[in-house]
């Protein structure tokens, strides 16, 4: 898929309706996400035909990107369920699979041949740090 067309795909996407300062939680804007997704699959083949991994997923956006450039696999996961609910229908309104999982990534345990290592692909928004710098 061409980046123009997976940055119009993800201009779909719905974002967080009300953002919680204390989970730092910000949109991924399309430009950014397809670029970068797109980088990572063109300059290193990260993201076609492996499993992917979000945390933090938000709204899913990365997840989808990740779809959108033949993963495998994709899972996304964060500890709010409002934002796991909004990434589920962004999946589903774009029609690609992408499992998602509430959880605090702190607290994930993986099972048999995840825990080996078989995320190809890890991606995540780093936090800007804005709750501290706002109290």
């Amino acid at each position: 898929m061409k980046l123009k067309q997976i940055e119009s795909l993800l201009g779909r996407i719905q974002q967080f309706s009300n953002p919680k300062l204390d989970l730092e939680q910000y949109p991924t804007g399309p430009h950014i996400a397809s670029r970068m997704l797109y980088t990572a699959e063109n300059t290193f083949g990260d993201v076609n035909g492996k499993v992917v991994a979000d945390f933090g997923c938000g709204c899913g956006t990365l997840g989808i990107a990740s779809a959108f450039l033949g993963a495998d696999y994709v899972i996304g996961i964060d500890v709010d369920l409002q934002s796991l609910e909004t990434a589920s229908q962004n999946a589903e309104n774009l029609e690609v699979d992408v499992d998602l999982i509430q959880c605090d990534v702190k607290n994930l345990s993986w099972r048999g041949e995840l825990l080996h290592g078989s995320f190809l692909f890890l991606i995540l928004m780093l936090p800007f740090m804005m709750k501290e710098s706002l109290c």
